[in-house]
């Protein structure tokens, strides 16, 4: 996907070629809450800590969270929240702009990523802009589409704008899937990229068995036969087709 230009980097140094950077991600979910954002990031950071960036995690403080673990490559600011209407374990970050702007001005970031758009984000969005700090931005959640299913769809519109405008302000915007980009370029959208979310082989992959498995179906060729179809379902787009592959004549 071919990037375009855009003025949020405009005079701003390039991120160094170290490994030791230092990222900010400004986030309003994160486990213990379980949502696909949440653990999301939470693969991200573990990842970007392993290969020993510095994150500093900008979130509100979770109802009944007490005392965190320490943690050389991860930190956390928190702030206030406040619940989300209809959604009481969620809790949106208050607009802690003077906050961060302080924080920055002394321990500047080479890079701060926004994965939510809520007021939270929007400040430190302005702040990190003010000092000249790249921004980079997340798409996880069609807020806008949801809007019909709470007999709001009235609102769409303006969310829809609410959300182009915040991401068109960021010097790029990651996706997790490449129809999802074209979807948010379609609707003028600028500087979007994908970003795969991946997966955990340590939970999800079971070797063993897959090993088992293959040993037994080479004892019968004509039934070492498999198939894949049908329709993967995502939280910030519509079905998409998986297809079908490897289907010999005969096969089930």
């Amino acid at each position: 996907m071919r990037r375009r230009q855009n003025p949020a980097m405009d005079g701003h140094d390039a991120l160094p070629g170290s490994a030791h950077l230092n990222l900010v991600l400004v986030t309003e979910t994160w486990p213990p809450e379980i949502n696909g954002v949440a653990m999301t990031l939470s693969r991200l950071v573990k990842g970007l800590a392993q290969r020993h960036w510095q994150v500093t995690l900008v979130r509100p403080r979770q109802r009944g969270e007490g005392k965190l673990a320490t943690d050389r490559k991860i930190t956390h600011m928190l702030v206030p929240g406040f619940p989300i209407p209809g959604y009481s374990s969620l809790r949106v970050g208050a607009p802690m702009y003077e906050k961060l702007r302080h924080a920055w001005k002394y321990h500047r970031p080479h890079v701060v990523h926004i994965a939510t758009e809520g007021p939270l984000g929007w400040a430190a969005l302005k702040a990190a802009r003010s000092l000249g700090i790249p921004v980079s931005s997340s798409f996880h959640t069609n807020f806008h589409r949801y809007c019909r299913h709470y007999r709001m769809g009235w609102l769409g519109g303006l969310v829809s704008r609410h959300l182009r405008q915040f991401h068109n302000q960021c010097a790029l915007t990651m996706v997790p899937n490449p129809v999802l980009a074209h979807v948010l370029e379609e609707d003028r959208y600028r500087n979007v990229v994908f970003l795969g979310r991946g997966g955990d082989t340590t939970l999800f992959v079971y070797q063993q068995l897959y090993d088992s498995t293959i040993v037994r179906a080479r004892e019968w060729p004509n039934l070492n036969r498999y198939t894949l179809k049908g329709k993967a379902k995502t939280s910030t787009s519509s079905d998409i087709s998986l297809g079908a592959f490897n289907i010999p004549p005969g096969s089930v």
